[in-house]
């Protein structure tokens, strides 16, 4: 393992600033994460399985929704044929 640290080599790679940008609004966004209200909510485990509720909930309401635009999106085309 030792004669094969010997032999590694190390590359540097230069970061331009759109780079750099990109890799500090990431970090930012990670530590948003760790200070987002619903990390406090689903500490608690009355709250969280509200939470799970709650996104089940939205979760099948943009499913009707989808397939309600799905079957309205067919009509529409159906209607422009037929005129």
């Amino acid at each position: 393992m030792a004669s094969d640290l010997k032999h590694a080599h190390v590359v540097e790679i230069a970061v331009d600033e759109e780079h750099q940008h990109k890799i500090v609004t990431a970090m930012n966004a990670i530590t948003a994460m760790h200070h987002h209200p619903l990390l406090e909510i689903s500490q608690s485990p009355g709250h969280l399985l509200l939470l799970k509720i709650w996104q089940r909930e939205e979760d099948l309401s943009g499913r009707r929704i989808a397939l309600r635009e799905t079957r309205m999106d067919s009509i529409k085309r159906d209607i422009f044929q037929l005129c």
